[in-house]
């Protein structure tokens, strides 16, 4: 008898799983928490929406402004992956399918911008990376310097990339959206892929300095690197031994032509170049622009940008955290985003880049080409 009554679960199980539609199921349905089922669904909608596939959105984890207000959630995306999904108007901030910020979600986390992660300690924000410890005081509040949030509601924006998820037409080759018709879908990378280099020492200017150095190394011209000077760690103490870059905060224009910081002189990527016999490239500093990103790095250019003043970034208190940006993609909706390597040993992290977010006033990008 009771083997007869087994034979009959198992068969109105496998009768479940024929008939299950997958493609039904909302994503919220992998939420840990009732209350983000919208949040998880426009994720899921989001991403399939870009072309970057159908994906388990799951986990859900608060993130908190400086100033204590709930102002994003962190969502897992599959096993490795993560994206996080601003409350104040529902931009996506950042995604990674490969990597994920190493928070604890049974604590408090304070999210501060593009990159920036803290666990709350009482009047202390410890950085999840490098598990420096900043008073609280001396962060400057991400989500105060943005400019006014759209009030749209939620519930509006999931339906609407339902509605034009069901009228989204593929061709081969093409994307075509027939409710939008604006023709974006735009994507770019580098030809070959920045190494992961990581180092516990080094500031992030000089781990770009030393990643954005290694590509051209590689792919360009051996003279970038000196003989004896090309892995991680010793690319980084050449430029700081000698003088180029010193290991402190730097400012993206100094990194080019040279300054002084915390009382030590240093000449810059400029002078460098100049060292090294290398005539024909030059090292240049500008003013954000995504366009000019889009330029650069479809020309096999690889860029640093510093996301200066709105964001404190992981490794002081009043300055930015320094990336090495890979490719770029422009989404359904015309928002742009580019790929960056962290500095921490990653690739492949998506950042918001709209200029709502990278304003021209502050620190800029800088590259050699």
């Amino acid at each position: 008898m009771k083997r007869k009554i087994s034979s009959l679960i198992l068969f109105v199980s496998l009768l479940f799983l024929a008939v299950f539609d997958y493609d039904s199921v909302s994503a919220s349905i992998y939420s840990k928490q009732t209350d983000t089922v919208e949040e998880a669904t426009y994720v899921e909608e989001w991403l399939m929406l870009n072309n970057l596939g159908r994906h388990v959105v799951s986990d859900p984890t608060d993130l908190y402004s400086v100033s204590g207000e709930k102002v994003a959630i962190k969502f897992n995306v599959d096993k490795n992956g993560y994206v996080v999904l601003s409350l104040k108007n529902y931009d996506i901030m950042e995604y990674s399918f490969a990597s994920s910020p190493k928070i604890d979600s049974a604590k408090k986390n304070i999210y501060n911008g593009f990159l920036c992660y803290y666990e709350e300690k009482g009047n202390e924000l410890v950085d999840v990376i490098t598990k420096k410890k900043i008073e609280k005081n001396d962060v400057e509040d991400f989500f105060k310097k943005l400019p006014q949030m759209s009030s749209v509601k939620l519930s509006e924006k999931v339906e609407a990339l339902k509605e034009l998820k069901n009228e989204k037409e593929i061709l081969p080759g093409k994307t075509v959206l027939k409710a939008a018709g604006n023709g974006f879908f735009e994507n770019g990378s580098l030809n070959h892929s920045l190494v992961t280099w990581s180092s516990s020492y080094y500031y992030c200017q000089v781990d770009s300095a030393a990643i954005l150095l290694r590509y051209l190394y590689d792919y360009k011209w051996n003279k970038f690197l000196p003989s004896g000077y090309t892995s991680n760690n010793n690319v980084q103490s050449y430029l700081c031994t000698n003088k180029y870059l010193t290991n402190a905060p730097m400012w993206s224009n100094n990194v080019v032509n040279g300054g002084t910081e915390n009382g030590v002189k240093f000449s810059g990527m400029k002078k460098y170049l100049l060292d090294r016999g290398i005539s024909t490239w030059a090292a240049s500093f500008e003013t954000y622009s995504f366009n000019r990103i889009k330029t650069l790095i479809n020309s096999d250019i690889p860029v640093v940008h510093a996301s200066n003043g709105y964001v404190p970034g992981n490794t002081w208190s009043n300055g930015a955290h320094a990336y090495v940006i890979h490719g770029y993609m422009v989404g359904y909706d015309g928002v742009p985003y580019m790929y960056v390597n962290d500095t921490f040993g990653s690739n492949g992290i998506g950042i918001n880049a709209s200029v709502a977010y990278h304003p021209t006033s502050y620190d800029g990008i800088w590259y050699i080409s």
